[in-house]
């Protein structure tokens, strides 16, 4: 990483990885990669048992798809964008409250001992919901106020 990178004067940053270097446990067990190549983050996808997504907002994070395509299950923090994206692409996320830490807790140690039961979409479903294919119906949605 870089040291005078301004995101690590942040408290919650500092805070967590204040945490992580004291606990010789959270070392081993939590590696922050920062940026990856996508070839990097492909493998660590590869290789994941499922994702956790806790984002709280955002329109809608690709991610999981991303997961699901490398039969990946994931976890992420229910708000619109994210649920619209799961009916979409019938991802069969589970979710938990990213306003709750309980929830949140419960929830991940909840995918850590069933990820293996979630039925997931094939790949080839889900390459014909790509933005490729996807891009001429969305087109004559729009062409409509054009």
């Amino acid at each position: 990483f870089d040291k005078n990178d301004p995101m690590l004067g942040v408290p919650q940053i500092k805070f967590t990885r204040d945490k992580i270097s004291a606990s010789q446990t959270l070392r081993e067990r939590i590696h922050i990669l920062g940026d990856v190549s996508e070839k990097v983050y492909a493998s660590v996808l590869r290789k994941s048992l499922f994702l956790w997504h806790p984002n709280r907002y955002d329109n809608g994070t690709f991610s999981v798809i991303e997961a699901a395509y490398f039969q990946n299950p994931s976890l992420s923090a229910r708000y619109p964008a994210m649920e619209y994206i799961n009916q979409k692409f019938n991802l069969n996320l589970s979710f938990f409250d990213p306003h709750n830490t309980r929830d949140m807790a419960e929830t991940l140690f909840a995918m850590e001992r069933n990820y293996k039961k979630v039925t997931l979409p094939e790949r080839k479903i889900l390459l014909q919901k790509s933005w490729l294919e996807s891009a001429p119906a969305l087109y004559d949605i729009i062409s409509e106020f054009l």
